[in-house]
């Protein structure tokens, strides 16, 4: 299959897509200069982040149950 066919075909299947959450992922992949979330962090976003990935590595983290029986009382 040559590029122009495959195009038209891409062309014609996304005419026919209707789910909004779906063409906004087209859009997404199509659109070359969008800014990568990363880069519209702050620096103290990103090394809040960065401290939160270290508590994962290190395993220092709490599961869903024990932070409910420690932040909200029975």
């Amino acid at each position: 299959m040559n590029v122009e066919t495959l195009r038209l075909q891409i062309i014609n299947e996304i005419t026919d897509v209707r789910d909004v959450k779906i063409l906004n992922q087209i859009r997404a992949i199509l659109t070359k200069n969008e800014k990568d979330w990363w880069d519209e962090l702050s620096t103290e976003e990103k090394a809040s982040l960065d401290v939160g990935i270290d508590q994962i590595v290190n395993r220092q983290t709490l599961s869903h149950t024990e932070v409910r029986n420690r932040f909200i009382p029975t």
